[in-house]
């Protein structure tokens, strides 16, 4: 999940796990520096549904543009209901594709198995950033982003 501000953008340290994947499908390179903050001990040490604050403005400018991220202020109010409906709707998705990837002649398969298993750990990274909101909802926790560090 992501925030954005006039300042800074929050990247939650499970996206980071997904930035790999994320090229393979969108086709973005990733700024050299976001890889930098992976190997901070700082980092390491987060939990993943932490938030990393960034200030630099190209990691902003791509954490901006990159839509499979979902933006917590597009979901921080919405229901259970209406969060449980998304991840549901991420489940199809993800099963739809497998289906669709399932009947492809086997060269098809060689060429889009890498494709297929990024997109498929891009989904999953989203439902379980909606899942954890939920969670927090449940718990009626709110994400202070005044603690998040770099």
């Amino acid at each position: 999940m992501k925030l954005i501000t006039k300042k800074a953008a929050f990247l939650q340290k499970s996206d980071f796990n997904v930035l790999d994947a994320s090229v393979i499908v969108t086709k973005r390179a990733i700024p050299k520096t976001l890889y930098e903050i992976t190997k901070k001990s700082a980092f390491l040490n987060m939990d993943d549904s932490d938030f990393v604050k960034l200030t630099n403005e190209e990691e902003i400018e791509f954490v901006r543009k990159s839509n499979w991220i979902k933006d917590y202020l597009e979901v921080v109010d919405l229901d259970m209901s209406e969060l449980k409906k998304l991840a549901e709707d991420i489940d199809r998705e993800k099963g739809k594709e497998l289906r669709w990837f399932c009947v492809l002649d086997p060269v098809s398969k060689r060429e889009l198995c890498a494709y297929i298993a990024s997109h498929s750990k891009m989904l999953d990274n989203t439902r379980n950033s909606i899942l954890n909101l939920i969670k927090e909802k449940e718990n009626e926790n709110k994400i202070d982003f005044k603690k998040f560090r770099r």
